[in-house]
């Protein structure tokens, strides 16, 4: 992938306007005309589009908390003092259950009848 083709898709990552992009990354590039059917080619190569692909993916990765970081922030809260009692105790259960403190197993025996009941039968 060129620069060009890079700062392309650094653009169009910021808004996901192609045309826009493509304008940022070829300044010489003066028609929103031919902006746009360049965009439109540069999204279908294949190089643009899996960094492109892959750049969405790392931003979307990092608005989602793992399970570190939601053990980090509910410690933070049952030991922060200045918190409500009831905030500690809330979190503190909910530490309970990342860890699978609160999962009740029940085994559950038993016979239970099954009935097929039919329609009507096919007829040859």
């Amino acid at each position: 992938m060129t620069n060009k083709q890079k700062k392309f898709a650094d653009e169009y990552i910021i808004d996901c306007n192609a045309t826009r992009a493509y304008l940022a990354a070829y300044p010489a590039v003066k028609k929103t005309e031919t902006a746009m059917a360049n965009a439109s080619r540069l999204l279908r190569n294949a190089k643009v589009k899996a960094y492109i692909d892959e750049q969405l993916q790392q931003i979307s990765n990092a608005k989602i908390a793992d399970a570190k970081e939601r053990r980090e922030f509910y410690s933070c809260i049952v030991r922060d003092a200045a918190q409500k009692t009831t905030d500690r105790l809330k979190a503190g259960e909910m530490l309970d259950k990342l860890e699978g403190l609160h999962t009740q197993k029940i085994n559950v025996e038993g016979i239970v009848p099954v009935v097929i009941s039919g329609g009507d039968e096919l007829e040859d």
